[in-house]
C-alpha cells in the first residue's frame, strides 16, 4: 500500500480548497489502486461537514488566527526562541503524518502565491530529512516571487506540478526544470452534485456573480463597490436577466457572503436580485454555478467551475493564477480577466459584461471544445504521483 499525505489544506469552508481536496483524491485513486490518503487540515471539521469522498483519514493542524492560544503563544515565544522551534511545534501533525507516509503532498494551490512561504520552506527541509517524496501539487507562483531561497527550496522536491503555464515557465527560466510537470489544476475534475435550486431560479436567465473580501484588497474597494452595483443594475435593466450573488469561501475574515450581503441589500427589494444563503459544499455550488447563464467571479475556483461546466465566464482577477488558467482556456487572458488593479468604478464591469454577453455563443462552444481535453490534463498528473510511487523501494 502507497500511503499519501496531503497538506497545505485550509479548510473546506473555502469551498476551493475542497475542491482541490476532492478532485486530487479523485485523481489519486483513479491512478494508484492500493492507496491510504490522509489530509493534514487546519479547519477538520470543516472537511468532516463537507463529507469529502475518497479521503481515509483526516488530521487537525494547528492554526494561527488572530488571538487565538497559537498566535498568543507565537507573540509571546518568537522573541526568545529559534522560529524553527515555534515550527516544529506549528507542524507537528504534518510532520508526524509525514513520518507514516510514503509521498507527502503540498496541495495549497495558492501558499506560493503571495507572501514568502518561508513555513513551507521549512516542512519541506523537515521532510526531505525523512526521506520522503515531497510534491508540489497543482500550484501558482509569481514569476518575480522566485528567488534563489524559493528555487533551492522548489529544486529539492521529487515532483513539481505547474497549473498554469505562466508558472511552469518562470520555474523552467529560474533553472528549475527536473521533474516540472503543466498539468490543469485538479478541481477541473471535481464532479457536481445536484440540488434543488434556490427559490426564483429561472434558467436561462441567471448571472453569478462572485466578489471576495480578497479582491478588494488588491485594488479600489471604492471603485470595486461601484463597478459592482452597476453591473447589477445593468443586467437586471438593460438585459432583462436575473443575479444570483455566490459566496465560495465562508471563513470569518474571509467572508464572501458578509462581504456581498450589502450588495443584496442594495437590491433586497428586487426579485431579480437574490443571494446563495445555503452553505451549500464545493460539489452543489459548482452545479449551481453550471445552471448560470453566465458567471463573473473572483474566487479563482469559482471559475474553475465555471469554465469546467461550459459557462461563459468572466475572472476579476489579482494574480499569476487568474491569468496563468484563462490564457491556457482561450490562448490570452486580455479579455477574460479584469485586473482589479485597473478597475476605476462606474460601467468598468458593464462594458466587460457586454463583451461576454456579445460572445456567448462563441465562448460556450470555445469551452465544449476545450474541456475535455484539459481536463483529461489534470487526471493524467495522477499518472505523474503513480511513477513517483513505483520509484519507492
Amino acid at each position: 500500500m502507497t500511503n499519501i499525505m496531503l497538506f497545505g489544506h485550509g479548510g473546506s469552508g473555502n469551498r476551493g480548497c475542497e475542491a482541490i481536496v476532492r478532485g486530487t483524491a479523485s485523481i489519486i485513486r483513479k491512478n494508484i489502486s492500493d492507496v491510504h490518503i490522509t489530509v493534514v487540515s487546519n479547519r477538520s471539521h470543516e472537511d468532516i461537514k463537507a463529507k469529502i469522498k475518497n479521503i481515509d483519514e483526516v488530521v487537525s493542524g494547528k492554526i494561527i488566527q488572530r488571538y487565538n492560544p497559537t498566535w498568543f503563544l507565537n507573540i509571546l515565544t518568537r522573541k526568545f526562541i529559534k522560529p524553527e522551534h515555534f515550527r516544529r511545534y506549528l507542524y507537528h501533525e504534518t510532520l508526524k503524518s509525514a513520518e507514516k507516509s510514503d509521498i507527502c503532498v503540498s496541495i495549497g494551490g495558492d501558499n506560493y502565491c503571495y507572501d514568502k512561504p518561508i513555513n513551507f520552506f521549512f516542512i519541506h527541509r523537515e521532510i526531505k530529512k525523512l526521506n520522503k517524496k515531497l510534491v508540489f501539487w497543482g500550484g501558482s507562483i509569481e514569476p518575480d516571487a522566485i528567488d534563489q531561497e524559493m528555487a533551492d527550496d522548489l529544486n529539492s522536491l521529487d515532483l513539481i506540478i505547474a497549473r498554469e503555464s505562466i508558472t511552469y515557465q518562470a520555474l523552467l527560466d529560474r533553472g528549475i526544470v527536473e521533474n516540472v510537470f503543466l498539468h490543469s489544476d485538479p478541481a477541473f475534475t471535481m464532479q457536481c452534485q445536484e440540488i434543488v435550486l434556490p427559490e426564483g431560479w429561472e434558467d436561462g436567465a441567471m448571472v453569478g456573480i462572485n466578489i471576495s473580501p480578497m479582491v478588494a484588497r488588491y485594488g479600489q474597494k471604492e471603485s470595486l463597490d461601484e463597478a459592482a452595483v452597476s453591473l447589477i443594475h445593468h443586467i437586471i435593466e438593460q438585459r432583462g436577466l436575473k443575479v444570483c450573488l455566490i459566496p465560495h469561501v465562508y471563513w470569518p475574515n474571509k467572508n464572501d457572503y458578509l462581504y456581498m450581503q450589502k450588495y443584496y441589500n442594495k437590491f433586497k427589494d428586487n426579485d431579480r436580485v437574490m443571494i446563495v444563503r445555503e452553505s451549500y459544499n464545493a460539489t452543489q455550488l459548482k452545479y449551481l454555478i453550471s445552471k448560470c447563464r453566465f458567471l463573473i467571479a473572483s474566487r479563482t475556483h469559482a471559475t474553475i467551475a465555471g469554465y469546467s461546466t461550459c459557462v461563459p465566464t468572466l475572472a476579476i482577477g489579482y494574480s499569476v493564477k487568474a491569468k496563468g488558467i484563462a490564457r491556457d482556456i482561450f490562448g490570452s487572458e486580455k479579455e477574460w480577466v479584469l485586473p482589479v488593479q485597473s478597475l476605476e468604478g462606474g460601467d468598468d464591469l458593464v462594458v466587460t459584461f457586454e463583451n461576454l454577453y456579445a460572445r456567448e455563443k462563441e465562448l460556450r462552444n470555445h469551452l465544449k471544445q476545450k474541456m475535455p481535453d484539459y481536463i483529461k490534463s489534470a487526471w493524467m498528473a495522477g499518472e505523474r504521483l503513480n511513477s513517483l510511487a513505483k520509484s519507492i523501494i
